[in-house]
């Protein structure tokens, strides 16, 4: 059987004025596979298991550390 390998994904967003850092949060629809982690940049880059469909969403956070709107965008990766 053939086995789905995974595969370097790079995410990227709008820079949100005032924003210090981003706090990112992948999950697969299945539920199988999530990760979160918080970055100072606009872009995020991650392994993903191949396959699935995928959400993922960012939520940009200040200095005072408040946090903003989600920015949700899902998306599927083969």
């Amino acid at each position: 059987s053939r086995q789905a390998e995974g595969q370097a994904v790079k995410f990227q967003w709008e820079p949100v004025p005032e924003a210090t850092k981003y706090e990112i949060f992948v999950r697969s629809n299945t539920g199988d596979f999530k990760k979160e982690d918080t970055v100072e940049g606009t872009t995020f880059d991650h392994e993903l298991p191949a396959g699935q469909n995928y959400e993922w969403n960012v939520v940009a956070i200040d200095s005072k550390g408040e946090k903003g709107e989600i920015l949700e965008q899902p998306f599927q990766f083969e």
